[in-house]
């Protein structure tokens, strides 16, 4: 009854999470996919860091139309609960005569805990797509891989390989984590099979490169970009980053409940070091540095792929425990508390999903009154909602603008090069949005987009008191429709305080 109840308050909290707060990188995506299913091409036409499969359910989605921030989100949602099944699946898990109570547990932990502390776990951004396939591969296969080869079926195997080998296509930066997921879990008695599935993958998400994007643009922005030149801004993603990430949770600079967690896994993998039959836990150390190496990136928001992995394995874990009647008791009073964790934003308040998702803003309803449905926008440098809130596409494939695009642009690539200005001169859109973001506190705006701001001055007229860019032929319109929205939004303030 409780674990009905877990059930239906998941649900619930997941509903409510679709309107939860936004964030940059999950609007990039959706602008991306956007553009994708507009005909454009990935690295060559749009750029971007990401890998390919990220855009994967945002460009079906964009195809069939275009949809809001909650429609993108619901894939995630059905994926968190496959990540859930399959930890109940798990031959690790499903024998357990306790398996209820952890269960409600695990999905109280994927559903309520990630989305806060700014690692978005409800939102549409590769980490949290790579986080809960991690949780699949083993849960579903690199887990029974060794704790019992027998355990594997080909389902298991064929879905195992499969997602390790999409994982690098989702970002560069989980090809270790791959690596040693493909061979902690590899057996000889399935080789053949292992082989064939893992190349099937590698198949499919080249295939699906090939028919959104550009194999050079992506050796070009995804891989030479992010390995050369976005290190000189970012400081870097080898190992030293990693080391330092890592003793980061562990040291006294770090949270506590990072400090406790980083103890609970060493913990967990001691578990499952207890589970492979053999002389030196080699399986069980090469799927704990897997996972550390989800930590490349830190340990907020690009650290969901490493917290979702956390859940997955720690879970398994509990499902080692066999609980006396007493000790049942006591899991179910933890049962109870995370009923209330899930109902807490409707028994006591909504401060935990009080942070909103902006519905519109005054450059979109000013780009859906001065511009006709085929016009493009700027949002720069890195305000992508704009483009959701005018529903616009981008004037630039250069749709955000950084520094190191910029840089980059100074010795491109296998011929892969996107101009923003020579974009922006050409399509002269009628409006942009521009914050003039110092970049890391470091890079001011003029260090990276001197030509930008020379066609600002040229040929654009900024709104008084707004970041809103107007071409100089629209400005009086635009003028005239902002200041008829201030005097109705005066209006009916007034009309409510009667």
């Amino acid at each position: 009854m409780l674990l009905g109840l877990v059930v239906l308050l998941a649900l619930w909290y997941q509903v409510k999470l679709l309107d939860y707060v936004e964030w940059g990188d999950e609007s990039e995506t959706i602008i991306a996919a956007r553009m994708l299913a507009s005909g454009m091409h990935l690295y060559s036409e749009v750029f971007n860091h990401h890998g390919p499969l990220v855009f994967l359910s945002g460009y079906l989605l964009e195809l069939a139309g275009h949809f809001s921030v909650a429609s993108h989100r619901v894939p995630i949602a059905v994926l968190q609960w496959l990540a859930i099944f399959a930890v109940y699946r798990s031959p690790l898990f499903s024998e357990n005569p306790d398996k209820h109570i952890f269960l409600a547990i695990i999905i109280t932990a994927m559903i309520s805990l990630l989305p806060g502390h700014q690692l978005y776990g409800h939102a549409y951004i590769y980490q949290v797509i790579a986080g809960l396939m991690v949780v699949i591969i083993a849960a579903h296969y690199t887990l029974p891989a060794i704790a019992d080869a027998r355990q594997l079926s080909h389902a298991r195997v064929a879905t195992g390989s499969i997602l390790i080998a999409c994982l690098p296509f989702l970002a560069i930066t989980y090809l270790p984590a791959a690596a040693l997921l493909f061979l902690c879990s590899l057996r000889r008695a399935s080789l053949r099979w292992t082989l064939a599935c893992t190349l099937a993958g590698l198949i499919c998400n080249v295939a699906f490169l090939g028919l959104i994007g550009s194999f050079k643009g992506y050796m070009a922005y995804h891989i030479y970009l992010n390995a050369q030149i976005l290190p000189l801004y970012n400081g870097g993603q080898g190992i030293a980053r990693l080391i330092k990430n890592m003793l980061s949770m562990i040291l006294a600079t770090a949270p506590i409940e990072s400090f406790l967690s980083f103890m609970g896994l060493f913990i967990g993998f001691a578990a499952v070091a207890d589970l492979e039959k053999a002389r030196f836990p080699w399986r069980s150390t090469l799927l704990a540095v897997a996972i550390a190496t989800l930590l490349l990136r830190g340990v907020e928001f690009h650290g969901a792929a490493f917290w979702y992995a956390y859940i997955g394995v720690m879970a398994l874990c509990l499902a080692q425990l066999h609980l006396t009647q007493k000790q049942q008791l006591i899991w179910q009073i933890l049962v109870l508390f995370c009923v209330f964790r899930l109902a807490y934003p409707t028994l006591v308040g909504d401060d935990l999903l009080s942070e909103k998702r902006k519905e519109s803003t005054t450059f979109g309803e000013l780009a859906k009154a001065i511009t006709n449905k085929n016009d493009r926008v700027i949002a720069y440098s890195f305000q992508n909602f704009e483009y959701l809130s005018a529903d616009r596409l981008p004037a630039s494939g250069d749709f955000f603008y950084l520094p190191w695009q910029e840089k980059y642009n100074e010795s491109p690539r296998f011929g892969i090069r996107i101009n923003a200005c020579d974009d922006i001169k050409r399509t002269e859109p009628k409006l942009m949005l521009i914050d003039k973001w110092m970049v890391f506190g470091k890079y001011p705006w003029d260090s990276y987009a001197g030509c930008v701001q020379g066609v600002l001055d040229a040929r654009y007229r900024q709104i008084p008191n707004e970041l809103i860019f107007v071409r100089s032929d629209y400005y009086d319109r635009a003028v005239a429709f902002l200041a008829l929205k201030k005097k109705s939004s005066l209006r009916s303030a007034l009309l409510d305080a009667h």
